[in-house]
This record gives C-alpha cells, structure tokens and sequence, in this order.
C-alpha cells in the first residue's frame, strides 16, 4: 500500500496549481493580462486538496488517500505597464504538520501586440508575454515527512505565452519549461539506503508544461476553464511497499479545472476555482477546490 508520506511528496508536482491558479488572481501566476505601473493586486486563498487514488509508472491504479488545506499569499504589481512582477507564498497545514513550503517569484512582460481589424471595426488583439521565475523552498522541511505537499525544489521557470483578445471572450495558450537545480534530500537518501543499499536515484529530471485556457473576462464577472499536460524528461517509477525519493520520480499528468471571479467594486471581489487530475504516471488522482478574497489598488 502507498504510504501518505510518498503521496503527499508527490503532490509537489501539483503545488503550483493548488497555490498559484487558486490562491492568486482569476488567471494564476502567469496570466495574458498586464497590469499598468503602480497597479498592485493582492489575494488570499484558502484550498483544501485530496485523492483517493494513486497511478503508478504502469498507469495501474491504486486505492489511497489523504487530504490537506493550503493558504496561499499572492501579490502582482505593475512596475511598468509592460512588466509586471508576481509572487507566491504558500503554507501547508496537515493533521501531522504545518509550515511554509516552496514559494515562486516572476516577472513577466508584454513584449509584442498586434491588433487586428476588419474594416473600420477592430476584432481583437494578439498579445505575446513572457516570464521568468524562480521557485525555491522557504523553510527545511522534510521531501518524505507526512504532511509534506512540495519537494523543496529549486526550479527556474521561463514562460512563454500567446493570448487572442476577441469581442467578450480570450484564447490562451502556455507553454513553460521547468529547469531543477536542486539535488536529491541527501540524509533521507542515507536513511534509505541503510535498508536499501541498492537504491540509488537519479537527480531530479526538468519537466515541461502546456496549458491552454478559454474565459470571459468582464469587468465585474470572469470565468475560464483550462487544461495543463506535464511531462517530465526522465526520472524512476514509483515502486510498491518501498520506501523512495518522490523527487527521484518521472511524473506526468493531464488535469482540468476552471475559475469563476466575482467583485462588486473596483477594489475588492472573490474568486473560487477548483481543478482535477485526470490520468498521467506516479502521481495522485487529485482534486483541489479553492475560495480566494482579492484585493485591488
């Protein structure tokens, strides 16, 4: 049987959707709107998060669950009104434990615009943004405690993407790529390795991501759904009744999930948010349901 510490290890692959797509603005960190210098955005979103099932390397699925609750802190500032800068701070509560985890900072700029016509009517714009970010843990936490949702990665994080502005409706697509520079938890490795001389893991793998979203974004209403493909590069397969290094794990996963934002003033409004994995490899079937109180300057 998978134990709750793997499990909630692996969720790091997922922890970027739990605390940026729900905790932040109606779009998630790295979204296809810029806002103009002096313009500060600032969120609190509250998530619960959970499985029943585990899909393991040969897609099999195996009964097992958890849950946890994530308050995420977020804020987007405009420091031009090309470039923005957008960060992410994430704490963890389980029954077993509670602490910050792995936090992100981004700036993301628009770097091209092209409106597009039909006689005198203009029928919408092409945006291109990209970003630049960097995830890194904000506390030492444990990779294979209970209670433990991120991987204590150290990732840097280039985005990439394009959005098509239409007549009361937006098309996005994403696309990033996600460089590790940190290295295998050494001391739960030698802890292992005292039972399991043999185990020996590679260095996590970089992964990519694809995301694609549609929406309706009016001034006092927003709502989209999206879908975000992983694929990591490389990486081991989670193995039964053995203790492992999540970190050490190639994980895929297909999820889906959508957005409805809500503001009765220029200042404040109320989103909630919710997504779900639908297949992939070493990771959890989870669901994830998120309300967020947004603040405007």
């Amino acid at each position: 049987m998978l134990s709750s510490r793997v499990l909630l290890s692996i969720a790091g692959a997922l922890v970027s959707l739990a605390l940026g797509g729900g905790s932040g603005l109606a779009q998630g960190p790295i979204d296809g709107y810029v806002k103009k210098k002096g313009e500060l955005d600032l969120a609190l979103g509250l998530s619960a998060t959970g499985a029943t099932k585990f899909i393991d390397g040969e897609g099999e699925v195996i009964p097992q669950g958890f849950r946890a609750q994530l308050i995420g802190l977020f804020g987007a500032f405009g420091v031009t009104d090309r470039i923005n800068v957008v960060a992410s701070v994430p704490y963890v509560v389980t029954d077993a434990t509670a602490g910050l985890q792995d936090g992100a900072v981004f700036a993301k700029g628009l770097f091209w615009r092209k409106p597009f016509r039909s006689g005198d009517r203009q029928i919408g714009t092409l945006d291109f943004i990209g970003a630049l970010g960097v995830q890194v843990p904000l506390s030492d936490y444990e990779v294979v405690a209970n209670g433990a949702i991120g991987q204590r990665a150290k990732v840097v994080q280039p985005r990439l993407l394009a959005q098509w502005n239409g007549t009361g409706y937006f098309l996005n697509a994403l696309a990033g790529y996600n460089y590790r520079f940190d290295a295998l938890d050494e001391v739960a490795l030698a802890r292992i390795q005292r039972t399991r001389p043999g185990y020996r893991p590679q260095q996590p793998y970089d992964n990519v991501n694809i995301l694609v979203r549609a929406g309706y974004p009016g001034r006092r209403f927003y709502v989209d759904a999206w879908l975000e493909l992983q694929r990591t590069l490389g990486g081991g397969n989670f193995t039964a009744d053995l203790e492992e290094l999540a970190q050490a794990y190639d994980v895929d996963y297909q999820q889906a999930g959508g957005t409805v934002y809500y503001s009765e003033s220029d200042h404040w409004g109320f989103a909630a948010s919710g997504a779900r994995v639908l297949g992939g490899k070493n990771t959890s079937e989870f669901w994830r349901l998120t309300g967020t109180l947004v603040y405007k300057l």
